[in-house]
């Protein structure tokens, strides 16, 4: 089902035909391919990437990099496991800053730029006929004495996109806190750094309003060229268009129930909600041994039982 579908199908079972609330269930439905995808990941969600450190005790992944599943450092030959916060193991690693092999790492968040600028920013689109207004927030350098808060400031400076052709944003920045823009593009847009051979500096895709690049600092900080293998989850794009469907996985029932709970929970109607939630569950639950029974000579899931399991 595509999306057009979809939503025919959830407004005809809530009985709500309110062409301005499409927008509403257009949300709600990638919500539940969302949804879908962290509890089943099906095959080709997730894949591996190779990626090698810069000198720094920093690894800021792709920007279609959605969820980190396993790290391995390659180099050493050594798992990396993730750190739920600063304890007291590592903390001396930290202030210390004391170089060695890399087997934990730490959730930093998400950061707009692959790096901090060394010249001006300039940016272009993929498609020709974007026009829309990018604003860039950062800090920039001023006359202030060094090491006072006079030294930087925080800046918004907007920059206009004309389509294919290089714009470059007048103001000079030390660091990018954000990139983002009002509107959806027609295509991705890309930004890159004047001062360093212009490299390419960061990325807005076309259907994200705001730049992100997921970060992580490793432990203890790692030497140059360390190479790591990463096992993660592919950012999924959102359904914009009537004839896009979701993934072929994506089971259109659970969509369809998803989009229902959060449409009655949206109208306080919260004993229907609760319907809709059990379906949901339901569904989920019949998902949980697809890969074993794909075999079955009838289309439908049965549940996965053990060998050794005993009735009585």
């Amino acid at each position: 089902m595509n999306l057009f579908q979809l939503i025919e199908e959830c407004q005809r079972r809530s009985g709500y035909n309110d062409v301005n609330f499409n927008y509403v269930w257009v949300t709600f439905l990638n919500s539940g391919i969302r949804e879908f995808a962290r509890s089943h990941p099906w095959p080709g969600l997730e894949d591996l990437l190779t990626l090698y450190t810069d000198g720094t005790d920093y690894l800021i992944l792709p920007h279609f990099v959605d969820t980190v599943c396993a790290l391995h450092n390659m180099t050493d030959g050594v798992p990396v496991t993730a750190l739920d916060n600063f304890s007291r193991e590592n903390s001396h690693q930290y202030a210390q800053r004391t170089s060695g092999s890399v087997n934990q790492y730490y959730k930093l968040g998400e950061v707009a730029a692959l790096r901090a600028p060394s010249g001006y920013i300039w940016g272009r689109s993929a498609s020709p006929s974007d026009t829309d207004t990018v604003y860039v927030t950062g800090r920039i350098s001023n006359s202030g004495a060094s090491g006072t808060a006079l030294s930087e400031t925080q800046r918004t400076a907007s920059l206009t996109i004309a389509g294919t052709s290089p714009v470059t944003l007048g103001t000079l920045f030390t660091n990018i806190l954000s990139i983002s823009r009002t509107t959806e593009a027609n295509g991705d847009l890309y930004f890159f750094d004047a001062g360093a051979t212009n490299a390419h500096i960061s990325f807005l895709s076309q259907y994200e309003t705001q730049a992100r690049f997921r970060r992580l600092q490793l432990f203890s900080p790692p030497a140059a060229a360390t190479r790591f293998e990463l096992k993660f989850r592919y950012k999924l794009a959102p359904l914009r268009n009537y004839y896009e469907a979701p993934p072929p996985a994506v089971r259109p029932d659970f969509l369809i129930s998803f989009a229902l709970e959060r449409f009655y929970q949206h109208q306080s109607e919260f004993q229907k909600a609760q319907v809709q939630a059990g379906k949901t569950a339901m569904i989920l639950a019949g998902e949980a041994n697809k890969e074993e029974n794909f075999n079955e000579p009838d289309s439908r899931v049965y549940p996965l039982i053990p060998d050794d399991f005993d009735d009585e």
